[in-house]
């Protein structure tokens, strides 16, 4: 929570000031030299690849605009909001260890009456697809990287983002955008499993994608801070389509 806090998120503040961790001795002066330092790597002309994912999770914090659906104005999407970027932050400090084995997971929604529904979420994507871009940059230089799959996650969250437009604006989607959801076993499910899998590592199909990272150990102690992930959550929301609301 210290980190979304310092990001910006006013729900993580609001959550270690009732768990007291703000009244901690020290605790004001590390949040404001940590905003300080954050502030200047946000603005720094060519942030690197760390804090590029740090700025993705920043679009999953900030408030929603006063366009944004009822149901994204809710407590309970901010507390969705809040665990997606903690998780995203996990995998963060996962990834960074070096850690041999390591998936992304997208959760898909069940057909209904709309043939299926992207967050509107637009932000996230864009921010999503400049940090794959990124990577493709730095990944390029080196023999032997095959990175089809990454370009194929890069094809894909622009697929979903041209999709996602065209619900807000009320168009009619197209064949082939509606062809983007299928289930999520028959959909996104094989898309992702595909894009997870990398030669070298095993092919995790594990539903609850949890992951635990130990980022700092004190010696004389021997007690370790740890960052973790549980299992994804279904959340269920109300959306309009052609002039309805569905669940």
């Amino acid at each position: 929570l210290d980190v979304m806090a310092v990001l910006g998120s006013a729900r993580a503040r609001e959550l270690q000031d009732t768990a007291g961790e703000t009244k901690l001795k020290g605790y004001e002066e590390g949040f404001g030299k940590s905003r300080t330092t954050l502030d200047g790597l946000l603005a720094a002309k060519e942030p690197s690849h760390y804090v590029e994912t740090l700025k993705l999770a920043q679009t999953l914090l900030a408030p929603p605009g006063p366009e944004a659906l009822p149901f994204m104005k809710t407590p309970a999407y901010t507390d969705k909001n809040l665990m997606t970027a903690l998780a995203l932050w996990t995998s963060l400090r996962h990834t960074w260890q070096l850690q041999a084995k390591q998936s992304v997971v997208m959760m898909g929604a069940d057909e209904g009456p709309p043939p299926g529904w992207v967050e509107p979420n637009f932000p996230f994507y864009e921010q999503l697809h400049k940090l794959i871009a990124l990577t493709l940059v730095a990944l390029a230089p080196i023999d032997g990287i095959e990175a089809n799959r990454l370009k194929a996650m890069d094809a894909l969250v622009l697929r979903v983002l041209a999709v996602g437009r065209k619900q807000a604006a009320g168009e009619e989607l197209a064949p082939e955008d509606r062809g983007l959801f299928g289930g999520f076993m028959s959909g996104f499910g094989p898309m992702i499993a595909n894009l997870a899998y990398f030669h070298g590592n095993e092919f995790y199909t594990d539903k609850w994608m949890s992951l635990v990272a130990d980022v700092h150990t004190e010696v004389l102690s021997g007690q370790c801070l740890e960052e973790a992930t549980g299992a994804a959550m279904p959340i269920y929301v109300v959306v309009p389509h052609k002039g309805r609301q569905y669940l």
